[in-house]
């Protein structure tokens, strides 16, 4: 992941973990929509994810982006005078966890990896047994659920990105 980070030539923190967040957890995403669509054999369009578009949005400061206590500032700036104020001010909503179980174990793998390399910004942090332990279900972890497994991962590899993001030793 740091050499994905490496080859995103900027210095604004948010839009390195923006990057981040296309390049690993929108495809997820996608897939699932594509997969789902074409299950029920509905044609899915995703607007906001036009190659031009995105590649607009993703050159432009963070500061445009993103501000404390306003979530989605530029498509809200955009929206406001095209929807009504309850659509414009509607709070985010969680994204669902993948179907596919590949999915969670990559994310469990990759996460797992980071706690166990000792060269790794976050294993400092961690029991890496018992970090083991609980990413395999293995003992007292044993009755751990799938969906907490992900999530655990998830916020592990986001932990990573921050301290590549912002620079932090562990």
């Amino acid at each position: 992941m740091a050499g994905d980070l490496a080859a995103f030539e900027t210095e604004d923190a948010t839009n390195k973990l923006l990057y981040l967040f296309l390049k690993y957890h929108v495809v997820e995403l996608l897939e699932r929509l594509d997969k789902t669509s074409m299950a029920w054999g509905v044609e899915s369009r995703v607007p906001f994810l036009d190659h031009r578009l995105v590649e607009f949005v993703v050159n432009m400061p963070s500061s445009y982006k993103s501000v404390p206590g306003c979530e989605k500032r530029l498509l809200k700036s955009i929206g406001e005078d095209l929807l009504p104020e309850a659509v414009v001010k509607r709070k985010k909503r969680p994204v669902p966890i993948p179907v596919d179980p590949k999915t969670v174990f990559q994310e469990r793998n990759r996460a797992n990896e980071l706690v166990q390399d000792a060269g790794s910004r976050i294993s400092g942090y961690f029991d890496k047994q018992k970090v083991n332990d609980f990413l395999r279900k293995r003992g007292q972890f044993a009755s751990i659920d799938s969906l907490a497994i992900y999530r655990t991962s998830h916020a592990l590899i986001a932990l990573d990105a921050w301290h590549s993001a912002f620079a932090v030793a562990a």
